[in-house]
């Protein structure tokens, strides 16, 4: 058993409580006891949709006799790239994932549409394009589709100006009415006049300082 490779906990396996008996998932750190004896011992699981929060990658930790190898079909089609992606609203843990030729190339940050090895269609985040390496894709894990959010990004933006321009004419309506309350008042009182005439005059003067 070696790094890469596809392995399933045993029913027999006291690791964990038995809690992740029947998982999938795959080596990705081997350790011997010492320094004598190279022998592997423990092995570092990435379980399939799991993710152990006490340890380092959020690896899971089996020996030998708690782990068998799972023959992998994998019936893709050739002609694909590797990237990592992981998983919205899944943590941190990256998978490597088939990236097949597309119109618009794959970026760093793009919300994309996968095919999961084993719980169908899911939605992930692109984390990294170039340096994955083809040979972790399995299961027939690949990149669906590119999600395309211009349109929703569209009309939020629209939402957000209708906003702005919402309050905005709110205020310059409550202004303007206000402007017109008291000129048609100031035509029947002197005192209101002169106040609104000292208000236009220094409003004006303030303006043309501040420009």
């Amino acid at each position: 058993m070696k790094v890469g490779d596809r392995v399933k906990v045993l029913p027999r396996c006291t690791k964990y409580g038995g809690k992740y008996n029947g998982k999938q998932g795959t080596v990705k750190v081997v350790r011997s006891w010492g320094f004598a004896d190279t022998t592997p011992k423990s092995f570092g699981v990435y379980l399939d949709g799991e993710f152990n929060n006490r340890a380092a990658g959020g690896l899971f930790w089996f020996y030998h006799q708690d782990l068998g190898c799972e023959k992998e079909e994998n019936n893709m089609l050739s002609g694909y790239e590797a990237v990592k992606i992981k998983f919205i609203d899944g943590g941190s843990r990256e998978y490597t994932y088939a990236l097949y030729p597309t119109e618009k190339p794959c970026l760093i940050g793009d919300l994309v549409v996968v095919q999961t090895g084993h719980h169908g269609l899911a939605l992930a985040q692109i984390t990294e394009v170039d340096g994955a390496d083809v040979r972790e894709v399995s299961f027939g894990r690949q990149v669906v589709s590119v999600v395309n959010r211009a349109a929703f990004q569209k009309r939020v933006a629209a939402e957000k100006r209708i906003a702005e321009l919402r309050t905005a004419m709110a205020a310059r309506a409550r202004e303007l009415q206000e402007t017109t309350l008291y000129e048609v008042l100031a035509k029947e009182d002197d005192g209101l006049r002169a106040m609104l005439d000292e208000f236009k005059m220094l409003s004006g003067a303030w303006k043309e300082g501040d420009n």
